[in-house]
């Protein structure tokens, strides 16, 4: 035991009143659940948010019940802490991952764009003679990339909310 423990005067006081205990005597485990909806006291993404709001609650009870504890040790926020390095490797896995996806989404859709301006450059040029304007024509490319882009977001969207969810079930289960 600590010097603060023993130095402690509800300890002695206790102590004194139960002459028949053996000094080293205590728990050498305390076991606490969190109380109601456990999952709120983990829902944080930041592990030091988890661990303050844990250690609160844990010190709160081991402080009405009397403990004089040397330390407080919570199992789950060490395992916590080991897969919290785990996760930010995987985050950073995935958002490279996510930019390369873009970036090469970037480049497809300009080559269908450069694509597209080649082989009607015969047509582009009779839009020209009749006279459509550089703004005109600029436009046209433009809304042209875009009756690319909106139906690969919206595919993209439809494909990703049943994946999502499926992936949400079998999370939770």
């Amino acid at each position: 035991m600590t010097n603060q423990t023993w130095f402690n005067p509800d300890y002695i006081n206790w102590l004194n009143d139960n002459p028949n205990v053996m000094y080293e005597a205590g728990a050498s485990l305390f076991v606490y659940t969190l109380p109601g909806k456990r999952q709120q006291y983990y829902e944080s993404p930041s592990f030091q948010e988890i661990k303050n709001k844990v250690t609160k609650e844990i010190t709160a009870v081991v402080d009405a019940l009397g403990f004089y504890q040397d330390s407080a040790e919570v199992e789950l926020l060490s395992t916590l802490k080991d897969y919290e390095n785990a996760l930010l490797v995987l985050g950073l896995v995935f958002n490279i991952i996510m930019i390369l996806f873009i970036i090469i989404s970037i480049l497809l859709i300009f080559s269908l764009l450069m694509n597209s301006v080649e082989q009607k450059s015969f047509e582009n040029g009779i839009m020209r003679l009749v006279g459509l304007s550089k703004y005109e024509y600029v436009a046209m490319i433009v809304t042209q990339a875009v009756m690319f882009v909106i139906p690969s977001i919206v595919a993209g969207y439809l494909v990703s909310i049943p994946l999502l969810w499926y992936g949400l079930i079998k999370l939770l289960n």
